[in-house]
């Protein structure tokens, strides 16, 4: 008996379309129900580039079964033709079911083992998922995938929904950005021992000066790791390190920072550091943390120059006051400590003897009068304090005046 090729057909996309359905339904009331929560934005700009992936295959199975349909009313179906327009509808249907399953991933919250991923497979995937929104919002997206398939042990759940965080964080950054320089660049490289996954956009950027960098030094591998959590919620970079050796050995820092620094350590402890860091000219501010809280070594730290001594467990308030404080702090001695540089390489073009005239000129004594007390003729200060204008760069008196007050040069004892 030969299969009524129509009846198949149609159950077959029947069922197809009562699945995907379904799943179009739960993410337009998803995307309802999350619009009032700070993940609303990302969820809804997903499910829309969800429900516009999802509706692709959908519409090519539902254009292939209409093709079908027509084909066997009117008695032309060839063999060949159903054949392809079937195949067509499994592969749009194998599509549909990867959009499902790769939002399912990126949705579940549990845990799964690791094993190997091929990054660049993960990369594509999520780039396809996002692509509909990112041509909604004029936004270019090119992935560059500089070897075939690296591979690397690990969740691929979890590095799905990282990568969508960054490419959705990229996205905001260009969104106000002249349409043609809207891009985000996907970039996967493997060497012999890592794997390499940035996602760059073409943003305007974040002032430097806005970003406070704490440095957590605490020989506790678990209070380091809840407080780089902990500061991260907060919007602050945050470096950490397990002892104070291991601080020292780091790069130069030149930025707006503060010290979270514990008391007792192996090897130098935090009160040792905060003496070693007091000799140098300039240094971050330091906030002491510490299971023990003895009240006179408080007030040691703090008279030395800490900001704040908090004692373990301390509240995240606490914690936030004492940071923002510090870092106003440093953000403030930064400006002078930068001011006060800028003038003393400027001082250090003077000559001996320009200085000497500088002085006397900050204190507002005449040239006849300088001249007098540096025992040399009138005409050579004027030649002296035009060349002194020069190298300072001041144009006035005034200006002559503020140098010097902010170089910390005493003159009142010349003005007499």
């Amino acid at each position: 008996m030969k299969p009524d090729l129509n009846s198949i057909l149609v159950f077959g996309v029947g069922k197809i379309f009562r699945k995907y359905s379904l799943c179009l339904f739960v993410s337009c009331i998803g995307r309802r129900l999350v619009a009032s929560h700070e993940r609303a934005t990302r969820l809804g700009q997903l499910a829309g580039s969800l429900a516009h992936e999802l509706n692709q295959p959908l519409a090519a199975i539902f254009n292939g079964a209409r093709a079908a349909l027509r084909f066997l009313k009117a008695d032309k179906m060839e063999t060949e033709v159903l054949e392809d327009i079937l195949r067509n509808i499994v592969e749009d249907e194998k599509r549909a079911a990867s959009v499902v399953r790769n939002a399912q991933n990126m949705l579940k919250r549990r845990d799964q083992e690791k094993k190997p991923v091929a990054i660049d497979r993960i990369v594509d995937e999520v780039v396809a998922i996002f692509r509909s929104e990112a041509s909604a919002r004029r936004i270019e997206i090119e992935t560059r995938h500089e070897n075939k398939s690296p591979r690397v042990v690990g969740n691929d759940n979890q590095i799905r929904q990282v990568l969508l965080n960054l490419i959705m964080d990229a996205a905001d950054a260009v969104s106000s950005r002249n349409v043609e320089d809207r891009k985000i660049v996907l970039t996967t490289r493997m060497d012999e021992n890592w794997v390499e996954v940035s996602v760059r956009d073409f943003g305007q950027g974040i002032d430097s000066e806005r970003i406070g960098k704490i440095f957590v030094i605490d020989d506790d591998e678990s209070m380091r790791r809840s407080l780089m959590y902990l500061l991260h919620s907060m919007g602050y970079c945050v470096e950490t390190f397990s002892s104070a050796e291991s601080f020292l050995k780091r790069q130069d820092f030149d930025g707006n920072g503060c010290i979270l620094l514990d008391v007792r350590m192996p090897g130098m402890s935090g009160t040792q550091l905060q003496d070693l860091l007091r000799k140098e000219e300039y240094h971050m501010p330091i906030v002491f943390i510490t299971s023990y809280g003895e009240l006179r070594m408080g007030i040691q730290a703090m008279k030395k120059g800490a900001l704040d001594f908090l004692t373990k467990p301390f509240d995240d308030e606490e914690l936030l006051r004492a940071i923002q404080h510090a870092l106003e702090k440093d953000r403030r001695a930064r400006v002078a400590y930068l001011k006060s540089r800028e003038i003393k390489a400027l001082l250090n073009k003077l000559s001996r003897r320009e200085f000497e005239v500088f002085r006397y000129v900050a204190a507002g004594m005449p040239n006849k009068n300088i001249a007098y007390a540096l025992q040399i003729a009138e005409p050579t200060v004027k030649i002296h304090r035009r060349r002194i204008m020069k190298k300072l760069n001041a144009s006035t008196f005034a200006h002559l005046v503020r140098i010097a007050e902010n170089a910390g040069i005493d003159t009142d004892d010349l003005a007499h």
